[in-house]
């Protein structure tokens, strides 16, 4: 049997924009508003991403 490597821990996170649009957009459905910027949280031990996003209702997500 096969298995897989895991991603190396390298903190080196994937960029917010690198994400599939349809993902965003399902994001975006679940906060109820969209955003007009969103910042990649640099850092950290996994390669997911990790993103701060403020809402064009004023709101924010972190």
């Amino acid at each position: 049997m096969e298995t897989a490597e895991p991603p190396a821990a390298a903190g080196v996170r994937m960029d917010w924009w690198a994400v599939p649009s349809t993902v965003r957009s399902r994001v975006e459905a679940s906060l109820g508003s969209p955003w007009p910027d969103a910042v990649t949280q640099v850092g950290g031990f996994s390669p997911g991403v990790a993103a701060r996003v403020r809402l064009a209702d004023g709101g924010g997500s972190s």
